[in-house]
């Protein structure tokens, strides 16, 4: 065929992500011609990125929405040449792809006989809002279109863009646009299709609510958005992100890298690790043999020693590394560097050996890490770090203490099985900047709460340091307890930072909202502003039992709401917490408070 690609690009800050690059190469071989059109101005780098892959470049720089963008693109190529094509395609920054070889697609859209076509409709007939009188009918989603010559050549088509509405919001798009772009042409006697039929979901726009089933069925494409919507949305309509990944990976041939390349610079860190569910469970045996392991690269565990005491069980846990590794310490006195070097001294597993003593204990792990060890880290001589630390947690009972030190323990380094598919992980996925136990909740009053007061204060250190990563709105992705597994090149502009010790708390106030919690609170944002993902990591043991509390936990709020569903007494309790909680300051229970606050939200959206 005779094809002109259009593509639309809609990132305001005008950088090109790696994925699209990716997607132009491989749309290249099945058109003549790529018209990219920028609807904001490309940064230098965006435009060196892209300029060799397309024929045109199209700059609006004016923003505006899909539709813009495909009317200006239109408009270059020149409607005597648009008439002409057996085919041009619409597509734009919206999705990730191809997962699939673009070839199975053409060549099947290649045989059928419509006249335009897109990959799966959205399905009609929920409430228009627009129009309650009308249902919303079903539409081919602009993102992907194919439009054939017939089309191309009349009237009808050509008016359609010269005669677009002014567009003033996103609604604006969807009620002209969107919701009346096939009607209108199916209308005027054209024929429609879809690369594959959805209307038997029992979803409005199967790409969002089928997208695992409909990459099994070999759908090229997976849509941005499912990283971004409220994971509150996913979890009702048991949308499985994670599922369309996972088969991604096996059985397609596109990187998935490339999804977390762009979701760590537009995404919200706990959104996007939810959505696509994240969290590993690791075994305590690994299938791929050390030998393999070793691809890896050299590896250091790296503990702030201050007590001794608690060197052999620090050693017995780096021992569960089934690879050579490098020690690297830090403690508070000559006496103790002394009993940890002789400690040491002949370890079967450990190479290289670094003791250093502290100028002083202000700040203690976060410090020695950041400061103590700058100058190794800011080499590329690790390619991953076990950060350890010896943990005692003196300023809460022995009980929660022991049991926070297990948390981060086990799952750091719970068996050389297990922590040999940690390093398969970080092997894997080199997109993984940090591996990191998940909030620590039994006993602790984390979920929903963990900023406690560090958020101002984490927030001004991300401004600067110079991050454009978004915060999370109240349970930061963190490394709790920091024990941790980290690249050191994630890290690098925290150990880039010259800190100083009188930057962090004098001791014994090592408490929230001094540095070291910052710290603390920080470092999967700066991870995360480099590029890489933090991801949370498991054993066996220690998912049992936190899935065990954390059933009971949601349980037992849950039943105090005049329901189980999670987004109407979410909204329900957003919408308490504004009052400022004042039924309960009334005496009332909270059952009670609940069903007044869902009696009201009856009556504001008129359904009493």
């Amino acid at each position: 065929m005779k094809r002109i690609a259009i593509y639309n690009f809609s990132d305001s800050d005008g950088i090109v992500d790696a994925f699209i690059p990716n997607m132009l190469a491989k749309l290249r071989p099945f058109v003549d011609r790529i018209v990219f059109v920028a609807l904001y101005k490309l940064s230098d780098a965006g435009l060196a990125s892209v300029e060799k892959l397309v024929d045109d470049l199209v700059r609006c720089e004016h923003g505006g929405f899909v539709v813009n963008g495909y009317a200006a693109g239109l408009e270059a190529v020149g409607w005597e040449e648009i008439r002409r094509q057996d085919e041009v395609l619409f597509l734009d920054d919206s999705f990730f792809g191809p997962l699939y070889p673009f070839a199975e697609l053409f060549g099947e859209m290649d045989k059928r006989g419509s006249d335009f076509w897109g990959l799966v409709a959205r399905n009609g007939g929920n409430d228009n809002p627009f129009d309650p009188s009308q249902k919303v009918p079903p539409h081919l989603r602009l993102q992907f279109l194919g439009v054939r010559r017939k089309m191309l050549a009349s009237s009808t088509f050509e008016d359609f863009w010269r005669d677009l509405p002014a567009l003033r919001t996103y609604d604006d798009y969807i009620q002209f646009c969107e919701f009346r772009f096939t009607d209108h042409f199916t209308g005027a006697g054209f024929k429609s299709d879809t690369y594959l039929d959805g209307s038997g979901y029992d979803s409005h726009d199967p790409l969002i609510g089928y997208a695992s089933d409909l990459v099994a069925r070999r759908c090229p494409i997976l849509v941005r958005e499912l990283f971004t919507m409220p994971p509150s949305a996913l979890e009702a309509e048991a949308i499985d992100v994670r599922g369309a990944l996972r088969l991604a990976e096996k059985e397609g041939e596109f990187d998935t890298g490339l999804v977390w390349k762009t979701m760590t610079r537009i995404g919200q860190a706990r959104t996007y690790s939810t959505n696509a569910n994240l969290l590993r469970i690791f075994p305590d045996h690994c299938d791929r043999p050390a030998s393999e392991l070793a691809a890896i690269g050299k590896i250091a565990v790296c503990v702030h020693m201050y007590y001794v005491d608690m060197l052999d069980e620090i050693l017995d846990l780096a021992s569960n590394i089934p690879l050579p590794f490098d020690f690297l310490a830090t403690t508070d006195t000559e006496k103790k560097k002394n009993e940890i070097e002789a400690a040491l001294a002949g370890h079967p597993r450990i190479g290289k050996t670094v003791v250093r003593v502290m100028d002083e204990n202000r700040g203690r792990d976060m410090s020695a890490l950041f400061i103590c060890f700058r100058d190794i880290f800011l080499t590329d001589e690790y390619e991953i770090v076990c950060r350890l630390h010896t943990k005692k947690t003196p300023q809460v009972d022995a009980a929660r203490g022991q049991l926070f030190k297990l948390h981060m323990f086990e799952n750091v380094l719970n068996s050389p099985g297990y922590v040999g598919n940690v390093i398969d992980m970080f092997l894997r996925h080199p997109t993984v900047g940090v591996a990191t136990p998940p909030v620590v909740h039994i006993s602790f009053p984390t979920l929903g709460h963990s900023w406690f007061v560090n958020k101002p204060k984490v927030a001004k250190l991300a401004q600067d340091l110079g991050l454009k990563v978004q915060l999370d709105d109240h349970t930061p992705v963190a490394v709790y307890g920091t024990m941790f597994w980290f690249r050191p090149k994630a890290l690098r502009p925290l150990f880039a930072r010259k800190w100083k010790f009188s930057e962090f708390n004098a001791e014994p106030h090592h408490v929230d909202g001094g540095l070291a919690h910052v710290l603390e609170r920080t470092i999967c944002y700066v991870a995360q502003n480099e590029g890489y993902t933090t991801q949370p990591i498991m054993c066996v043991k220690q998912a049992e039992e936190n899935y065990n509390w954390l059933e009971f936990k949601y349980a037992q709020i849950m039943s105090y709401m005049p329901w189980g569903d999670l987004r109407v007494s979410s909204q329900m309790l957003s919408l308490w917490k504004q009052s400022g909680y004042l039924p309960v300051m009334r005496q009332m229970s909270l059952r009670e408070a609940c069903y007044q606050f869902f009696l009201a939200l009856k009556r504001e959206v008129g359904l009493s």
